[in-house]
């Protein structure tokens, strides 16, 4: 009996070590199978955040480009005397409005147009005159001529342009509170932006002009 119970305990012995066995190779077999669908879940993320970053890098920077373009307001007193109740000249209380337009950026914008706010209402521009960048052009091939000023008429500004100015009528001061430009033009990625009292924002082709 002893023989016998002592070939039992050995015969459990061993089959529990062999079910310990293959319970550890379980788990390992578990753990290696996590740990390489956690291996999978960091590359996916990975690649997808990738991905997201390139998706991003075009749009950061339009954003950039757009703020490199620089939108300057001015003005003068008009020109025009007025006459007081004796008929006498007077100085005129009115004045011109402008916005300088230059870009600063890497690219080429289009369809830069402006328009003024004067009150509630928005104005078209009385005067628009582009300046061309004669810089990087020798004597020798200017001569006596100097660039034509079609910039205003394409509405187009490279880098190498020195700007668009464009210019209201006289308008009389009493007006002018609160007055400022708007200005919009087509980026090089073909999107549409508007500056307005220091903010840049994107803008649907047909969206209108408004105050």
């Amino acid at each position: 009996m002893t023989a016998f119970g002592t070939v039992g305990a050995v015969i459990v012995a061993v089959g529990i070590a062999l079910w310990a066995e293959r319970r550890s190779g379980i788990a390992l077999a578990e753990q290696r199978a996590l740990d390489k669908a956690a291996i999978e879940d960091e590359r996916a993320h990975g690649r997808a955040q990738l991905e997201e970053e390139r998706r991003l890098a075009p749009e950061r920077e339009q954003h950039g480009e757009a703020y490199r373009v620089q939108v300057v307001p001015g003005e003068r007193w008009g020109t025009s005397p007025e006459h007081n109740g004796y008929g006498d000249p007077e100085p005129a209380d009115t004045k011109v409005l402008a916005v300088m337009v230059s870009n600063s950026g890497s690219y080429t914008i289009t369809r830069v147009e402006a328009q003024f706010c004067i009150g509630i209402s928005m104005r078209q521009p009385h005067r628009r005159e582009g300046f061309a960048s004669p810089a990087s052009l020798p004597d020798a091939v200017l001569g006596d001529f100097r660039p034509a000023p079609g910039l205003p008429l394409l509405g187009v500004l490279t880098p190498a342009d020195w700007g668009i100015r464009f210019e209201t009528d006289e308008i009389h001061v009493k007006y002018l509170a609160g007055s400022y430009p708007v200005v919009r033009w087509t980026d090089d990625w073909g999107t549409r932006w508007e500056h307005k009292r220091g903010v840049v924002r994107r803008i649907s082709e047909d969206e209108q002009w408004a105050p």
